[in-house]
Protein backbone atom coordinates (compact mmCIF):
# COMPACT_ATOMS: atom_id res chain seq x y z
CA UNK A 1 0.00 0.00 0.00
CA UNK A 2 2.57 2.48 1.00
CA UNK A 3 4.65 2.03 -2.53
CA UNK A 4 1.93 2.48 -4.68
CA UNK A 5 1.12 5.49 -2.40
CA UNK A 6 4.67 6.84 -3.12
CA UNK A 7 4.40 5.87 -6.63
CA UNK A 8 1.35 8.11 -6.97
CA UNK A 9 3.14 10.98 -4.58
CA UNK A 10 5.82 10.93 -7.35
CA UNK A 11 4.60 10.78 -10.24
CA UNK A 12 2.12 13.84 -9.33
CA UNK A 13 5.42 16.00 -7.77
CA UNK A 14 7.11 14.90 -11.46
CA UNK A 15 3.86 16.61 -13.44
CA UNK A 16 4.05 19.77 -13.31
CA UNK A 17 1.50 21.92 -15.47
CA UNK A 18 2.48 24.47 -18.36
CA UNK A 19 0.28 26.93 -16.43
CA UNK A 20 2.39 26.74 -13.98
CA UNK A 21 5.58 26.61 -15.29
CA UNK A 22 4.43 30.45 -17.31
CA UNK A 23 3.97 31.69 -13.72
CA UNK A 24 6.61 30.70 -12.30
CA UNK A 25 8.65 31.93 -15.30
CA UNK A 26 6.93 35.60 -15.19
CA UNK A 27 7.34 35.59 -11.11
CA UNK A 28 11.31 34.90 -11.79
CA UNK A 29 11.58 37.53 -14.74
CA UNK A 30 10.18 40.46 -12.78
CA UNK A 31 11.76 40.02 -9.66
CA UNK A 32 15.15 40.46 -11.56
CA UNK A 33 14.74 44.24 -11.61
CA UNK A 34 13.61 45.84 -8.51
CA UNK A 35 14.26 49.58 -7.90
CA UNK A 36 13.90 51.78 -4.49
CA UNK A 37 11.40 53.32 -4.15
CA UNK A 38 12.22 57.36 -2.67
CA UNK A 39 9.68 59.18 -1.07
CA UNK A 40 9.38 63.05 -1.91
CA UNK A 41 11.38 65.30 0.13
CA UNK A 42 10.07 68.82 -0.23
CA UNK A 43 12.31 71.32 -0.97
CA UNK A 44 12.21 73.35 2.35
CA UNK A 45 13.07 70.76 4.09
CA UNK A 46 15.83 69.79 1.74
CA UNK A 47 17.65 73.12 2.66
CA UNK A 48 16.64 73.29 6.36
CA UNK A 49 17.72 69.29 6.71
CA UNK A 50 21.03 69.87 5.20
CA UNK A 51 24.24 70.13 7.41
CA UNK A 52 26.25 71.48 3.91
CA UNK A 53 24.80 72.85 1.08
CA UNK A 54 27.59 73.36 -2.04
CA UNK A 55 28.22 73.60 -5.56
CA UNK A 56 31.05 71.54 -6.50
CA UNK A 57 32.34 68.63 -8.47
CA UNK A 58 33.87 65.23 -7.64
CA UNK A 59 37.50 64.91 -8.32
CA UNK A 60 38.01 62.21 -7.05
CA UNK A 61 37.34 58.59 -5.89
CA UNK A 62 39.55 56.59 -3.81
CA UNK A 63 40.27 54.23 -0.58
CA UNK A 64 40.39 55.93 2.88
CA UNK A 65 41.91 53.92 5.37
CA UNK A 66 39.33 55.16 8.02
CA UNK A 67 36.31 53.51 5.84
CA UNK A 68 35.47 49.93 5.77
CA UNK A 69 36.33 48.23 2.18
CA UNK A 70 32.65 48.44 0.87
CA UNK A 71 33.03 52.26 1.36
CA UNK A 72 35.02 54.61 -1.02
CA UNK A 73 35.60 58.34 -0.16
CA UNK A 74 34.23 61.69 -3.20
CA UNK A 75 36.84 64.39 -2.49
CA UNK A 76 35.16 67.38 -3.77
CA UNK A 77 36.30 70.92 -5.09
CA UNK A 78 33.63 73.35 -3.69
CA UNK A 79 32.75 76.55 -5.99
CA UNK A 80 30.46 78.01 -3.75
CA UNK A 81 29.48 77.29 -0.32
CA UNK A 82 25.59 78.00 1.05
CA UNK A 83 25.53 76.57 4.02
CA UNK A 84 27.61 75.10 6.57
CA UNK A 85 31.54 75.04 7.11
CA UNK A 86 34.07 71.83 6.27
CA UNK A 87 37.12 72.76 4.37
CA UNK A 88 37.89 69.53 3.42
CA UNK A 89 34.77 67.68 1.88
CA UNK A 90 34.39 63.87 1.42
CA UNK A 91 31.15 62.30 0.52
CA UNK A 92 30.52 58.21 1.01
CA UNK A 93 30.12 56.16 -1.81
CA UNK A 94 30.03 52.08 -2.41
CA UNK A 95 32.73 50.36 -3.39
CA UNK A 96 33.03 49.74 -7.11
CA UNK A 97 33.49 45.73 -6.14
CA UNK A 98 31.08 46.14 -3.48
CA UNK A 99 27.45 44.57 -4.20
CA UNK A 100 25.13 47.40 -4.29
CA UNK A 101 21.50 47.42 -3.77
CA UNK A 102 18.95 49.84 -5.60
CA UNK A 103 18.58 52.12 -3.04
CA UNK A 104 22.78 52.89 -3.18
CA UNK A 105 23.69 56.25 -4.95
CA UNK A 106 26.58 55.78 -6.85
CA UNK A 107 28.61 58.67 -7.75
CA UNK A 108 31.16 59.70 -10.49
CA UNK A 109 34.64 61.42 -11.02
CA UNK A 110 33.55 64.81 -12.61
CA UNK A 111 29.74 64.73 -11.23
CA UNK A 112 28.58 68.55 -10.95
CA UNK A 113 25.79 70.45 -9.45
CA UNK A 114 24.27 71.21 -6.10
CA UNK A 115 24.77 69.28 -3.40
CA UNK A 116 22.61 68.76 0.24
CA UNK A 117 24.52 66.69 2.29
CA UNK A 118 23.85 65.63 5.73
CA UNK A 119 26.68 64.48 8.15
CA UNK A 120 27.65 61.00 8.52
CA UNK A 121 27.17 59.83 12.49
CA UNK A 122 29.23 56.58 12.05
CA UNK A 123 31.82 57.86 10.14
CA UNK A 124 32.50 61.55 11.47
CA UNK A 125 34.15 64.03 8.61
CA UNK A 126 31.94 62.34 6.14
CA UNK A 127 28.72 63.10 4.46
CA UNK A 128 25.99 61.23 2.99
CA UNK A 129 24.12 61.43 -0.25
CA UNK A 130 21.01 59.49 1.01
CA UNK A 131 18.48 61.04 -1.28
CA UNK A 132 18.47 60.95 -5.00
CA UNK A 133 17.07 64.72 -4.12
CA UNK A 134 20.05 65.68 -2.41
CA UNK A 135 21.72 66.00 -5.94
CA UNK A 136 20.74 68.65 -8.82
CA UNK A 137 22.58 68.87 -11.83
CA UNK A 138 23.95 72.14 -12.70
CA UNK A 139 21.15 72.92 -14.95
CA UNK A 140 19.12 72.84 -12.61
CA UNK A 141 20.46 76.26 -11.06
CA UNK A 142 18.10 78.46 -11.89
CA UNK A 143 15.43 76.51 -9.48
CA UNK A 144 18.45 76.20 -7.41
CA UNK A 145 19.31 79.76 -6.93
CA UNK A 146 15.38 80.96 -6.51
CA UNK A 147 14.93 78.61 -3.77
CA UNK A 148 18.00 79.33 -2.16
CA UNK A 149 17.04 83.63 -1.74
CA UNK A 150 13.81 81.88 -0.08
CA UNK A 151 15.14 79.61 2.22
CA UNK A 152 18.99 80.38 3.29
CA UNK A 153 18.71 84.03 3.14
CA UNK A 154 20.67 85.22 5.84
CA UNK A 155 21.83 82.55 7.13
CA UNK A 156 25.32 80.62 6.10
Amino acid sequence: MHEYAFRQLAKNISYVHPRNISFLLIVFLFSLHTDASWAPIEESTLFVQSDLIIQAEITEIGVDPRLPENLLAAQVKVETKFKGEDKQIYILTPAITAARVSDQIVLQEGQSGFWFLTKSNLYPGFYLLNHPQRFWPLSQSDKFLQLKELHLSGKQ
